[in-house]
């Protein structure tokens, strides 16, 4: 035999033989963590229970359980990504599994890069099943799809055949597998116990992996895009309900019902996990470009939603930042999350540079706090880049001058650094239905167990689950106007989504007089619709008659909200997302009107006592106790609606007369912003303190140009203003000689009514010189104030650097000279600065204003700026 022919025999016989080929993929559910996807749906279809089990399964020791339910006739689905597969004929896809429910089907999602989805703008994504069904014989049994290439070219044509045009499906790869499985309104399980994916063709740095590696190397980051619409997790829509780490444990944030934590540092890699782990989002600073360049060490931040620009920019940061966006772009190709800055100002500007934006809720007098949310709101969607996603940050506790502030000058223990839950989420219900793409709870201190800080852990979790229950309308709705009820005061949000209405009321006002009924008028309702009410602890139908102007629906609890459908599946999904949280929001809004009484009875007995047990103030906290014991009595009967209502009564009750009692002592002859007179539990000590320095001395004045007598010397003494960038030039600041409250000139602040967003924004800000403050001093400041008009929410707000914009004075009524006075005690050797600002239509004019030091003697020093040693007896 020939030399040649003989290699050639040895190299055939020497040569593998062909065997069965190993999986690329093989998954056998063994460890603790679950990785089939639900994939949500606008059906009612929800999971029930998904976790991973131990069992006799077919192979290894474990599967993955889930059960879903659903109505009739609709199906639920499960997705596990799997990288970037290209379809080939050697691609096949095996599952073993068992299910109690016939029908369940295998398929891929596959990708046509080649084709745009209209909608998005981006690549097709559909939905390729196999022929095969489980039989649902509780039996283990395998599901296999494969000819990818066929059935992908079957699918296609059938898209082609509804599009009107063919479809090109060349370069067609799937990114996960899909488990399709109908639903039974009483549950549908469903144990998967392997998954195998053979003809996996990796590129050719791959070749020879084993196949870890080549599970390792198909791994792929989630994809998240931010835009106009809101956030979208592999093109799942996301509503994300943000709070700001302080260090507690990330489950008891979770079970406050957030499911995004915002951290204002990179979180370490146990906190990522951590998310991870509890099903948590992160929002935060990205990590080093070295990180994010490098795709094994970028995946280990895929739990990150959003890279977090440095916050509270203005438009003097706007280059440094330009260049950090740009780097951080380029450096992020693997994980290409989206970015967001919060500015101060500057809307267009920064509204270009980043994907989105954070909107921070104004600090400002109590009475205007939603008012200047939703104004904040308005003008960042007017400024700002069209279509620019926008999320509301509501402040949960005070600001930090007003803590430092009220805590100078407060007997101790009476100061509350947390804002009001229920003023907190009139905001952020506000902030949501007026397009927000996210809710933000920021804070200045972490929540402990204090008892304190239990009535405030209660109201977000009821803000949370309220907002969940909202979550469809939020997410995938549109606003589409606000409508006023037939009686006086009441208005509602009307958002849309599909055939379906959504009512929301908007808060009503102090001075709007109680109705037992509200009636609305909503205009094109179609004859086959219905109208029911619903509140997080039960839903009912409500009449819906077609009169003059509309269809009319009325409802006897002003507070509901009001679902007007002629989808019944849509009807149905609220009935069941209500059933699913009635019992914890019940329980929520009893345990609230606990805390609230307490919180009353802790921090206002001094009210109670100086009245007398048969004042007003008693009589109020007697009915709040007597509506959370017919609550309690409700509850122990199984009427849930009934407690419901009863413990919200009596939350509003003590919440409207604590905001009452603030503007009582807020609205005196003379305009005062005092410390203490901003919170309920410091108003005596607010009354007593007026009356300790006010035979006091005051020393020389401080303040130069405040006379306005000379528009040099206020110039060269520092005085400045600023027309913000949307009041044009209609603003007009001057120096006037008419009738001035001293001297021969005031200061005149004009900006005519025009046309102005609704609510008012800031046109025009006075800047004061600085001036230098000793620490422990008490200084007061005055001056005269007169306004000609305001229009609307037109209002001069009086602030300083110290007291902060919450501490402001709000001054919008027409008058003629008026006093006014702050009183601010300095912490720390500083500089005061006074602003003056213009907000919405006003013309004002401001006189001899002036910042003077108030002697303390030794013997009422103790007395007036609250140490510890004043306690009440």
């Amino acid at each position: 035999m020939p030399l040649w022919r003989l290699l050639i025999l040895c190299a055939v016989l020497l040569a593998p033989q062909p065997t069965s080929a190993e999986p690329a993929l093989l998954e056998r559910y063994d460890g603790p963590t679950t990785t089939w996807n639900p994939v949500p749906n606008r059906f009612g279809v929800r999971v029930l229970q998904h976790e991973r089990v131990r069992q006799d399964s077919q192979h290894g020791t474990g599967a993955e359980l889930v059960r879903l339910t659903g109505p009739p006739g609709y199906s639920g689905m499960l997705l596990t990504p799997i990288g970037r597969a290209p379809i080939l004929e050697d691609l096949s896809v095996q599952v073993r599994l068992r299910c109690d429910h016939p029908g369940v089907q295998l398929a891929l999602r596959v990708v046509l890069p080649r084709e745009v989805d209209q909608r998005t703008g981006l690549p097709v994504k559909a939905i390729v099943r196999g022929d095969a069904r489980a039989r649902g014989t509780h039996e283990w049994e395998d599901l296999t799809l494969d000819q990818t290439p066929t059935a992908v070219r079957r699918h296609a044509r059938a898209i082609g055949s509804t599009v009107g045009h063919s479809i090109d499906w060349s370069g067609a790869y799937a990114d996960a597998v899909v488990l399709i499985v109908p639903c039974d309104p009483r549950g549908a399980s469903l144990w998967v116990d392997e998954l195998a994916i053979s003809g996996l063709i990796q590129t050719t740095a791959n070749e020879g992996a084993d196949p870890a590696g080549a599970r390792k190397a198909i791994a792929q980051p989630r994809t998240v895009r931010l835009s106009q619409e809101g956030l979208f997790i592999n093109d799942r829509p996301f509503y994300p309900r943000i709070i700001t780490h302080y260090g507690e444990p990330l489950e008891e944030l979770r079970k406050l019902g957030f499911n995004t934590i915002a951290f204002e540092t990179p979180p370490t890699g146990e906190l990522r996990r951590d998310c991870s782990k509890l099903g948590l989002q992160a929002i935060c600073p990205p990590p080093g470009p070295d990180v994010l360049s490098d795709a094994a060490t970028a995946v280990e931040w895929d739990v990150a939603l959003a890279w977090l620009l440095p916050q509270r920019t203005d438009q003097h940061s706007l280059d440094s930042t330009m260049a950090l966006a740009d780097s951080l772009r380029q450096s992020d190709a693997t994980l290409a999350r989206p970015l967001i800055a919060w500015p101060v100002a500057a809307w267009s500007s920064w509204s270009r540079l980043a994907d989105g934006l954070v909107v921070e809720s104004p600090w400002s007098a109590p009475e205007r706090m939603l008012s200047g949310c939703q104004g904040r709101i308005a003008e960042a969607t007017r400024f700002g880049r069209p279509g620019a996603p926008l999320f509301a940050a509501i402040p949960l506790s005070h600001s930090d001058q007003f803590v430092q502030q009220v805590t100078s000058f407060a007997p101790a223990g009476t100061v509350d650094a947390w804002r009001s839950p229920s003023e907190v989420a009139v905001e952020a219900m506000a902030a949501a239905t007026d397009g927000a793409r996210g809710i933000w709870v920021t804070r200045g201190a972490p929540l402990t167990n204090a008892e304190s800080d239990n009535r405030v852990r209660q109201g977000m979790a009821l803000l949370n689950l309220n907002l969940t229950l909202l979550e469809p309308w939020l997410r995938d709705g549109q606003r589409a106007g606000e409508i006023s009820a037939q009686q006086p005061g009441y208005a509602a949000t009307v958002m849309t989504r599909g055939r379906t209405r959504l009512l929301i009321p908007q808060p009503a006002d102090e001075q709007t007089r109680p109705s037992a009924t509200v009636t609305y008028v909503t205009p094109g309702v179609a004859e086959a619709a219905k109208a029911y009410e619903f509140t997080p602890v039960g839903m009912r139908p409500l009449p819906l008659s077609r009169l003059a102007g509309g269809a009319h629906v009325t409802t006897n609890n002003p507070a509901a909200w009001l679902l007007i459908t002629e989808d019944t599946r849509s009807a149905a999904e609220v009935s069941q997302r209500v059933r699913s949280v009635a019992r914890r929001a019940g329980a929520l809004q009893e345990a609230i009107a606990i805390s609230e009484l307490r919180h009353a009875e802790a921090h206002l007995s001094p009210l109670v006592m100086a009245a007398g047990s048969n004042s007003p103030d008693a009589a109020v906290l007697a009915d709040a106790r007597r509506k959370i014991s017919a609550a309690k009595s409700a509850q122990s009967a199984g009427a849930i609606d009934a407690a419901f209502a009863h413990a919200a009564a009596a939350t509003n009750q003590l919440a409207s007369w604590s905001r009452g009692r603030v503007a009582t002592a807020r609205s005196s002859q003379q305009l005062d912003s005092s410390p203490l007179a901003a919170q309920a539990s410091t108003i005596i000590d607010h009354h007593r303190l007026l009356q300790l320095i006010e035979p006091l001395v005051r020393r020389d004045n401080l303040l130069p140009g405040g006379d306005f007598e000379d528009h040099g010397n206020a110039t060269a003494s520092g005085w400045r203003h600023t027309a913000r960038e949307d009041a044009g030039g209609a603003a007009v600041v001057s120096f006037s000689g008419d009738q001035p409250a001293e001297g021969t000139r005031c200061l005149r602040i004009e900006c005519p009514a025009g046309e102005q967003t609704t609510p008012a924004t800031t046109l025009v800000e006075i800047d004061s010189p600085e001036v230098n403050v000793n620490a422990g001093g008490l200084y007061e400041i005055t001056g005269q104030v007169r306004v000609e008009q305001a229009s609307g929410q037109g209002a001069l707000v009086v602030s300083d650097n110290l007291g902060g914009e919450e501490l402001s004075l709000v001054i919008d009524r027409p008058s003629s000279w008026r006093p006014f006075r702050l009183l601010r005690r300095a912490t720390t050797d500083t500089q005061l600065r006074l602003r003056f600002a213009a907000v919405g239509p006003v013309t004002a004019e401001l006189d001899a204003v002036m910042i003077r030091p108030v002697e303390l003697p030794t013997s009422v020093k103790a007395a007036v700026l609250g140490a510890p040693a004043l306690q009440r007896k």
